[in-house]
C-alpha cells in the first residue's frame, strides 16, 4: 500500500484496520460467554473456539487468506479491510482503490465447499446462500456514500471472493456481480481495465480510508482485538495438534488410559507448546 516515489498520499486511519477485525471482535466477544475449557479437555484437544464463535473465527481468518492475496496487487492500488460502514458494525470486508476504480469485495470462507452460481442463485453444498444480494447491497453502499461526499464518478466493481473451495461452477455470471475462487482474485482484478489516473487514485483513496467517509461517529478502535484474536487462535491450534496426535496413534489409550494422559497434562501441554512455539 506504499504510494509511488513521486506522490506524497493523504490516507486516514482506516488504513490502520486490519483484515477480519470486525470479525475478530464478534469472535471475541462469543469466545468470552464460554467456559474455559478444562484440563481433561485440554489434553484430549476438544475444540477450543466455542461453537457460538467458531463462524466468526473461520471468516475472520478468510479475510486474512483474501488479504495476502491482495498484497500483490502492487504499490498502485490501496487495498483497505474491514472497512466500517455503519454504526451497529456492518462492514466490507476489502475495498480496493486503483486504475480500476473501486472494488468492494466480500469474502466467503467455504472450505472443501462445493459452490455453484446461476444468475443471483448461489448454492453451497447444495443451499442456497445470499451472496450476491449481499455484495449488491454493498455495491450500492458505496456508490451512495460517493455521492454523499461528491467524490468523483468512479466505476465500481462487487466482487465475492470464495476461499478454499471444492469447486466453483458457473452455469451463468451474476449481471453485476463477480463470483470467483479468490486464487483467480488477483489476476482477476489486473485484467479489468485501467479508469484513473495516478492523482485520482490518491485522491479518492485518501478520501474512502477516512471513517468519517462512511460513518459519522464511528466507534474508538480497540486495539486488544488483534493480540485477543491471536491468543485463541493459537490456543485453536495445539488443540487441533492434540487432536491429530489422538487420531494417529492414540485412540486405544483414549479408550483406555484417559486418567492416565490427564496426570500427564502438564508435560503434554509443554510439548505441543514447545512445537507450535507459543
Amino acid at each position: 500500500m506504499t504510494a509511488p516515489s513521486e506522490a506524497t498520499p493523504d490516507l486516514d486511519d482506516l488504513t490502520r484496520r486490519v483484515p477480519g477485525q470486525a470479525l475478530m471482535a464478534e469472535c471475541i466477544r462469543h469466545q468470552a460467554a464460554r467456559h474455559p475449557r478444562g484440563r481433561i479437555a485440554r489434553v484430549l484437544g476438544v475444540h477450543a473456539v466455542a461453537p457460538d464463535a467458531r463462524s466468526w473465527y473461520v471468516g475472520a481468518l478468510g479475510e486474512r487468506i483474501t488479504a495476502r492475496l491482495l498484497d500483490a496487487l502492487g504499490p498502485e492500488y490501496v487495498v483497505l479491510h474491514s472497512v466500517p460502514v455503519s454504526e451497529s458494525g456492518t462492514d466490507i470486508d476489502h475495498l480496493v482503490v486503483g486504475p480500476i476504480g473501486v472494488v468492494a469485495i466480500n469474502t466467503k470462507h467455504l472450505r472443501d465447499a462445493r459452490v455453484w452460481v446461476a444468475g443471483d442463485t448461489v448454492m453451497v453444498n447444495g443451499h442456497r446462500e445470499p451472496f450476491v444480494r449481499v455484495a449488491r447491497s454493498e455495491r450500492r453502499r458505496v456508490v451512495r456514500t460517493m455521492a454523499q461526499r461528491t467524490l468523483p464518478v468512479t466505476p465500481v466493481t462487487s466482487i465475492v471472493a470464495v476461499v478454499d473451495p471444492a469447486s466453483v461452477a458457473i452455469r451463468s455470471a451474476p449481471e453485476d456481480v463477480l463470483v470467483l475462487d479468490a486464487r483467480r482474485l488477483v489476476r482477476t482484478l489486473r485484467r479489468m481495465p485501467e479508469v484513473l489516473g495516478h492523482d485520482a487514485v490518491w485522491a479518492l483513496a485518501g478520501a474512502l480510508s477516512s471513517g468519517s467517509t462512511w460513518i459519522d461517529h464511528a466507534a474508538p478502535e480497540d486495539e486488544g482485538v488483534v493480540p485477543r484474536f491471536a491468543a485463541i487462535e493459537r490456543e485453536a491450534r495445539i488443540a487441533r495438534i492434540v487432536r491429530l496426535a489422538w487420531a494417529g496413534g492414540g485412540c486405544a489409550a483414549l479408550a483406555g488410559g484417559a486418567v492416565l494422559a490427564v496426570a500427564a497434562i502438564p508435560g503434554l501441554m509443554a510439548m505441543v507448546t514447545a512445537v507450535t512455539g507459543s
